[in-house]
């Protein structure tokens, strides 16, 4: 996974950031919560100013560890349309089932 994520901000010709929102925690048992939350990209690179690089959800299974620390056990972010009008294909690469409802897993990972 490593590699590929190298290979994409290799092609990058921006720079994005995530601004996260509407966070919901749907579930919390003792140990393990079900969280998602919504976001937009922005992205801004040569020759064009700020821009909306996406709109996006996230969907998160997470643990809390020993050290009480709340990690991710699964983790899964879906897009839309993105700049151009141009639904881009994505492979998936979740860490488990696709949450159901949910579109284009793009990331994942414990």
């Amino acid at each position: 996974m490593g590699a590929a994520l190298g290979h994409v901000i290799g092609q990058q010709d921006d720079q994005r950031r995530h601004l996260i929102s509407n966070i919901v925690l749907e579930r919390l048992e003792g140990t393990r919560a079900h969280a998602l939350a919504y976001g937009l990209v922005s992205a801004v690179g040569p020759g064009y100013g700020l821009r909306l690089g996406a709109s996006v959800i996230y969907v998160a299974d997470l643990v809390r560890e020993p050290d009480g620390c709340w990690r991710f056990s699964k983790f899964f972010i879906g897009n839309g349309r993105l700049r151009g009008g141009q639904a881009r294909p994505r492979r998936p690469v979740t860490a488990g089932p696709r949450p159901p409802g949910r579109d284009r897993p793009v990331t994942a990972g414990p």
